[in-house]
């Protein structure tokens, strides 16, 4: 009756639809669709900027490999031996700096490595710098250091008033000190590093019979790798970073940027440079590039690595990676002049500094990955009268994957989660670059990463550990734990994908292409969301399994449909997973008594599997996925049996929802 009247005065649904959409009519072809076109045109000149980059990296390391090129090779090395007339004093003397804030999870681990490093004990000084504003920790780190020094090292606790300057003003602070001057060499190390006793038999000698260089850089080695696929996915990330970046800017222009730690410093060229900064938050590469500057060369040695704690929670990781971006990008602002105008390096060199080093990989790189494959892409779904090459959808990006993908073969079968995992940091390092460019915000916040003690699980039994480090319990309120931001640009990728699929070729809208329509749709809703009530006929297909599916791979895929239309059958099989995980972990909050062998039976008869992808048959959700805060610390044979499984499926499966929303 209501239907009747409405039509009556002449208002539909369809008419209602058409009032709504006629101001994108009308300002789409004067305004929408010549903005869109240049911003295709500007993201296609990024995204080559990138692949070229990429390529070219790629070769020249392909050449490092093939002519076995090493840093021992290129410089003169030879290994470090007592002299019989004056004993040790061949040995130059060498300070080993280790800055710590509020480290009670980890400090023990630096210190212990620093102390047992292998030199001569009266050539080396082991500086603890310590920040901490806890009273509690600065005891024990103090205690830690004179238990050493009764033991014969030779190790300095220095603390300070303030905090000005952060890291840099502590490594400035601790240079200043009488006993320095006696030292030729600084190794520094963060706290939750642990270089091999051998590591300064390994570095000086680079040093001793070559005086142009100021810089030797280790490779940083993961302890927490395999915690999660955050962490295995920051594993590739990094790995990519110093097997190929850091690399081949050694062997060609011997320059790379420095990580901060890990490393060794000639500490002439470190005062040449003008010492520690605290102008960014990237104190270390701006100390490399003023050195740089003045003619030092680096030497990145990849066969030396030093383990330490990758961030094994999302906000960790999160504030890790704002500094790690918008740090970039405001130091490039601040040196850009200063590089140009420099006489004492190359042409050659200044332009690799400041368009390949920093504009392209700083910049672009942040830039284009988040504004091309999650904005403009999509929206040129709404606007098909905007045309995107095929090469720069389909090409471009599967090389450049391909690229950084290599460096780390064991997570080849993850490729496809560490796009989306890039996509959706992509975006926070985007707002990070651009808030470093414009000097705005927190341009010059710093925030500690956080460090959970990981590098225990590597060590041998009998060494002394530290006490394990309390679980933060996860907030209750869940609302509070969604990330909204993520949640917001996926559903709108997701939009634009689904929702806009039809307008191409007079193709059919891409739900209704893959068979789903939405009264499917909410019925196996429903039928998951109640987990005593599952309905297996709703299940036989993967429909529902394509929508979660679809979701987390949309920044890829999704709004590449109509250039892609293969893609549906990856898709389709990986939704099915990402589903059958769920199910999972469901099934290990209800039956947590049980082996794992009856839980998979229970999970794939349910959704009629007979057996599990060979990549999945030990995983289950809370191995893989993004950590959420420090839910993802607690162990799950220290777990007590739930009360109720509803009590822990609700909150695990918003919490699935979620980290599927994030691409």
């Amino acid at each position: 009756m209501e239907s009747v009247e409405m039509e009556t005065l002449g208002i539909t649904l369809n008419g209602i639809l058409d009032q709504l959409g006629m101001p994108w009519n009308l300002g789409k072809a004067p305004l929408v669709v010549p903005l869109l076109k240049l911003m295709v045109n500007i993201c296609l000149v990024m995204s080559v900027m990138l692949f070229l980059d990429r390529v070219y990296m790629g070769i020249v390391k392909l050449f490092i490999k093939l002519l076995r090129r090493k840093p021992e090779k290129n410089y003169k090395w030879e290994a470090m031996t007592d002299d019989v007339e004056i004993g040790s004093s061949a040995y130059p003397m060498v300070l080993v700096q280790i800055p710590m804030y509020n480290e009670k999870e980890v400090y023990q681990l630096s210190i212990g490595a620093a102390c047992a490093l292998t030199w001569p004990s009266d050539r080396i000084i082991v500086q603890v710098l310590d920040d901490s504003t806890d009273l509690a920790i600065k005891k024990l780190v103090e205690a830690e250091c004179t238990k050493w020094e009764n033991k014969g090292i030779n190790i300095k606790y220095e603390i300070r008033d303030n905090r000005n300057g952060y890291k840099a003003g502590a490594l400035k602070q601790g240079l200043k000190h009488s006993y320095v001057s006696q030292c030729d060499f600084v190794a520094i190390f963060d706290a939750d590093f642990q270089p091999e006793p051998d590591f300064l038999m390994r570095t000086i000698p680079f040093f001793v019979h070559n005086p142009e260089i100021g810089l030797v850089q280790a490779r940083w080695k993961f302890a927490n790798a395999d915690e999660c696929l955050m962490t295995r996915m920051q594993e590739m990330s990094l790995n990519y970073h110093f097997i190929v970046e850091q690399e081949v800017g050694s062997q060609t222009y011997a320059f790379f940027g420095f990580n901060g730690t890990a490393g060794v410093w000639r500490i002439k060229a470190l005062d040449e440079a003008g010492g520690w900064k605290d102008r960014t938050t990237v104190e270390d590469m701006d100390l490399a590039v003023r050195a740089t500057l003045q003619g030092w060369k680096f030497v990145f040695v990849n066969d030396i690595k030093v383990i330490n704690e990758l961030p094994s929670t999302f906000k960790a990781f999160r504030y890790q990676q704002h500094r790690w971006s918008c740090g970039p990008a405001n130091l490039f602002k601040k040196m850009a002049v200063e590089i140009a105008t420099n006489k004492k390096v190359t042409l050659w060199k200044k332009l690799y500094v400041l368009y390949s080093f920093f504009f392209v990989r700083k910049v672009v790189a942040h830039i284009v990955t988040f504004t091309f494959y999650c904005v403009v892409l999509p929206l040129t779904v709404l606007v098909p009268e905007v045309e995107v090459p095929k090469w720069a959808v389909v090409y471009i990006p599967t090389t450049i994957t391909i690229l950084n993908a290599v460096g780390t073969p064991r997570s080849l079968h993850l490729v496809i989660f560490w796009v989306v995992f890039e996509n959706v940091m992509a975006m926070h390092r985007t707002k990070a670059t651009f808030i470093g460019l414009l000097e705005i915000g927190r341009v010059n916040e710093w925030v500690v990463t956080e460090k959970l003690g990981d590098a225990l699980k590597s060590k041998p039994s009998g060494t002394p550990s530290v006490s394990s480090v309390p679980v933060k319990k996860p907030s209750t309120r869940i609302w509070a734990r969604l990330r909204w931001l993520e949640i917001t640009v996926g559903m709108f990728i997701f939009f634009c994908g689904c929702i806009f699929g039809s307008g191409f070729d007079d193709e059919p809208p891409l739900l209704e292409e893959l068979g789903i329509n939405t009264k499917q749709i909410w019925n196996k809703t429903v039928s998951i969301l109640n987990p005593f009530r599952v309905k297996p006929d709703l299940h036989e297909d993967a429909d529902f399994g394509i929508i979660l599916g679809w979701v987390t791979v949309s920044a890829l895929f999704l709004t590449n449909a109509r250039h892609i239309r293969a893609a549906h059958s990856r898709l389709s099989f990986l939704g099915e997973y990402v589903l059958e995980l769920g199910l999972a972990e469901f099934f290990l909050q209800r039956y947590p008594r049980e082996s794992l062998g009856p839980m998979r039976e229970r999970v794939y008869a349910l959704i009629g599997k007979s057996y599990p992808p060979k990549w999945i048959k030990a995983a289950s959700l809370q191995n893989l996925v993004f950590p959420f805060d420090n839910i993802d610390r607690i162990v799950r044979k220290d777990r007590e049996p739930p009360p109720t499984s509803k009590a822990t499926f609700y909150p695990k499966f918003i919490i699935v929802v979620n980290l599927l929303l994030r691409g």
